[in-house]
């Protein structure tokens, strides 16, 4: 939670030449010797450190939205705890909102969807 939280607050959104600073780094490398990142940086970098403590987990591409015609392409995290998926999500404090997941099912979080579906368990 205290890492979550860590990259929530102390992360910059990189976007355009900041975003070009960091395209070719590692998650890690980005957002913990940067402060920099994107969706695909943040929650990268929480699931490689989900994966470096043992934990069977994924960064997943995909969209949020609720539907084909409301959907914005995204990128979060998926740890599987006893065969159940949960959410991880970083987020950005400053970009998104005061907002993060972490093992949140994904019936209590803002749609995600993978494969063309809203997930909802």
């Amino acid at each position: 939670a205290y890492t979550l939280n860590w990259i929530n607050k102390n992360v910059k959104y990189a976007s355009g030449s900041l975003y070009n600073e960091i395209a070719a780094m590692g998650y890690a490398e980005a957002i913990f010797g940067h402060k920099l990142g994107q969706c695909l940086q943040y929650n990268g970098a929480m699931v490689e450190m989900l994966l470096y403590l043992g934990y069977d987990s994924s960064l997943i591409w995909g969209y949020r939205g609720t539907s084909a015609a409301n959907k914005w392409q995204h990128f979060w995290g998926e740890v599987k705890i006893d065969g159940k998926s949960y959410v991880i999500e970083a987020g950005n404090y400053a970009q998104s909102g005061d907002w993060w997941y972490l093992c949140a099912p994904y019936s209590e979080t803002s749609k995600y969807m993978k494969n063309g579906k809203v997930v909802t368990k």
